[in-house]
């Protein structure tokens, strides 16, 4: 019997990490494939987000929490989220994709966050013009028409599969161009 489950349970070791391994895009960066911030983007100071701006990120981070990383010393750890390395959505576009979805309540958050990305689109193209930066808006609107097709459709996966994919276009744009100011009280500014 201890036999039968220290087997099983290599077996499910040996499938997870094939798996996990499969999943990845591409190697992770080591410190030696790291690349220099080098570029026309880093020649001058990062852009201070306006406040326009800011507004509308806090906006989507009350539908989303991209960012909500339990355990990680963030914004989840502060409101005594769950420890763990595990990333959550704890915004209400999830509360609203629960056991019991409440589509009228997920189309208007939908409704939102592409007003939101319309918005944010549009600051990336006439003040930053940031190319990458555009394509990665144009990825979560694109996610988001997705979203709202299956919110319609009353799909509650292919709803959550859409939310995963909005989230992951903010979270490129966030790592490529949102950068920390060490200033007191600390502030995010836009690397363009």
């Amino acid at each position: 019997m201890n036999r039968t489950w220290a087997l099983s349970c290599c077996l499910v070791a040996v499938v997870g990490l094939s798996g996990a391994l499969r999943a990845q895009d591409k190697a992770p960066v080591g410190p030696s494939r790291r690349q220099l911030l080098e570029g026309p983007q880093f020649e001058g100071p990062p852009v201070p987000a306006p406040d326009a701006f800011k507004k509308l990120m806090k906006s989507n981070d009350a539908i989303m929490s991209v960012d909500a990383q339990p355990g990680s010393g963030g914004d989840a750890a502060a409101a005594g989220g769950p420890s763990g390395a595990q990333t959550t959505f704890r915004g209400t576009l999830s509360e609203n994709l629960g056991a019991m979805p409440d589509y009228d309540k997920v189309l208007m958050n939908v409704a939102t966050l592409k007003m939101n990305f319309a918005e944010i689109e549009s600051y990336l193209t006439g003040t930053l013009k940031s190319p990458d930066a555009i394509e990665l808006a144009k990825a979560g609107t694109k996610a988001l028409l997705d979203l709202e097709k299956a919110a319609t459709a009353k799909d509650r996966i292919g709803s959550i599969r859409a939310q995963i994919a909005v989230a992951k276009a903010c979270r490129d744009c966030h790592i490529g161009h949102r950068i920390l100011v060490i200033t007191q009280p600390l502030q995010f500014s836009i690397v363009p």
